[in-house]
């Protein structure tokens, strides 16, 4: 495990990382985490970058790590864009990696028995009770809107 680089705001990690691991990156076109790596290359984001999947060792010209373990520097942000029910195992590996914050882009909870709405948050909230600061995780569902007048 790397050693964390010292933040003077516990949310510092999450808005302004010195270092971001973008976990499911693919070389497939249009994928999530194809997209999301793509965009933090060329949006001059300044931080470290790094594209982890164990299959593949090279994704859009960058050394492709297959673990976050493997990266072997402290990471600030890891942004999962995997499937939900790879999502848990993840979270552990993040924590044990001294991972300091996590975004996760992931569909399919409710496919998975976590449940939708808060039950998956709190699925989320127990495995990442071992890092802190833990800052109300819950799901959002950009794409899903049950009440019709969202948005008047």
């Amino acid at each position: 495990m790397s050693s964390p680089v010292t933040h003077a705001h516990p949310l510092e990690p999450l808005f302004s990382p010195r270092s971001v691991a973008v976990v499911g990156v693919s070389a497939r076109e249009g994928s999530l985490g194809r997209l999301t790596f793509a965009n933090l290359l060329q949006g001059g984001l300044q931080a470290s970058l790094y594209p982890v999947n164990p299959h593949r060792t090279e994704v859009l010209g960058q050394r492709c790590y297959p673990s976050l373990a493997a990266i072997g520097a402290p990471v600030d942000l890891a942004v999962i864009a995997t499937p939900a029910a790879t999502v848990p195992g993840l979270i552990e590996e993040a924590h044990r990696a001294g991972v300091r914050a996590a975004v996760i882009l992931a569909a399919g909870f409710s496919g998975h028995g976590f449940g939708i709405g808060p039950g998956a948050g709190h699925l989320i909230a127990d495995l990442a009770s071992g890092v802190e600061p833990i800052v109300d995780p819950r799901p959002y569902h950009p794409n899903r809107f049950s009440d019709s007048s969202w948005g008047k």
